[in-house]
């Protein structure tokens, strides 16, 4: 099993498996962001940065948080899943506009857009007092998730979700790929 780190405009995304040469990682849609695979060599978005990918300490202690960002909410787009091509929870979460970034400051989006625009985003760990019990693809909820800035790149992890009522209207972009800016 080999480990790589997608470096993917202020998000890191970790990939567990390369086969033949070519990454299996799915596909992440974000505001302005799609990471795609890296399939024979040449790699769709974002940018190829040697290095493991950020996890729990082997002890399961999660880092003290640099921001947390509460009640944000979101759609389950895909619940995590265990194995060698195990998946992390995605979800896709409204605009955060109190985003600060790894300088400490409210993120600039390309713009304008203060924040952290909407978009679906992994969250490859969940803190351990975090039950994901019950929740279904396609459910509105409300999350906090904490960050943690480690040499430039952020590691992040939900630390609380809820689900919404049923039907509860969210301002979410549309499921269609995003292309990424020229």
């Amino acid at each position: 099993m080999h480990r790589i780190r997608l470096g993917i405009p202020g998000f890191v995304w970790c990939a567990r498996t390369m086969i033949a040469g070519s990454l299996v990682a799915g596909s992440l849609v974000a505001g302005s962001l799609v990471a795609g695979s890296l399939v024979a060599g040449s790699l769709v978005a974002g940018s190829l940065v040697a290095g493991g990918c950020s996890e729990a300490s082997s002890d399961g202690a999660l880092p003290d948080p640099d921001q947390v960002y509460s009640d944000v909410r979101a759609r389950v787009d895909a619940l995590p899943t265990s194995g060698p091509l195990g998946e992390p929870l995605l979800l896709r979460h409204e605009a955060i506009p109190d985003f600060v970034g790894a300088d400490g400051q409210v993120h600039q989006n390309r713009d304008g857009t203060p924040g952290m625009k909407a978009m679906s985003m992994p969250f490859p760990e969940v803190a351990p007092q975090v039950s994901l019990d019950g929740l279904t693809p396609g459910q509105p909820v409300t999350f906090s998730f904490a960050v943690a800035w480690e040499a430039g790149s952020p590691r992040y992890w939900v630390t609380q979700i809820s689900p919404l009522p049923e039907g509860t209207s969210l301002d979410l972009p549309s499921d269609e790929p995003i292309e990424p800016a020229p």
